[in-house]
């Protein structure tokens, strides 16, 4: 099982260097994240488009 934290989530969603990596990531059938990481990667995503 792969843990997804906020990194991957943000590195998806804007262009990074490691967002070809993120992709891999996520494209992993077995993966699990938290409420902690998800409301992480909203808080530095609004804070970048703000």
């Amino acid at each position: 099982m792969i843990y997804i934290d906020a990194n991957v989530m943000y590195s998806y969603l804007f262009e990074t260097p490691m967002s070809e990596s993120a992709e891999a990531i996520l494209e992993h059938s077995s993966k699990v994240t938290s409420k902690t990481a998800v409301n992480e990667a909203i808080y530095v995503s609004f804070r970048k488009l703000a």
